[in-house]
């Protein structure tokens, strides 16, 4: 794994030509190859490689699920917060019991 921005922003094919194919880790640091990216795999340090993607929900625990999880009356969530949410219209109460 490159140690440094520039390391990270090309590589070069043959005959010269360089591609971007890097993703910079919001640390600055790290990077992935944007093949990486949005898979709900934090392959950033920092996680940055998983923030601003539309595929997937993160629980309260920082856990990730594909966001076809989420409300689908099935606990993926460690943390049960995939189905226990405002936007699920569901809580627990007494400890273990859930209602919408």
């Amino acid at each position: 794994r490159p140690t440094n921005n520039y390391s990270c922003l090309v590589r070069r094919s043959y005959y010269d030509i360089y591609h971007n194919n890097f993703f910079v880790c919001d640390d600055g640091i790290g990077c992935t190859d944007y093949r990486n990216v949005c898979n709900m795999v934090r392959d950033c340090k920092d996680g940055s490689d998983e923030l601003r993607c539309s595929n997937s929900h993160t629980c309260k625990n920082k856990q990730l699920i594909p966001l076809s999880k989420l409300c689908d009356g099935v606990f993926n969530c460690l943390d049960l917060s995939d189905e226990c949410n405002d936007r699920c219209s569901t809580r627990i109460i007494s400890g273990s019991a859930f209602t919408k």
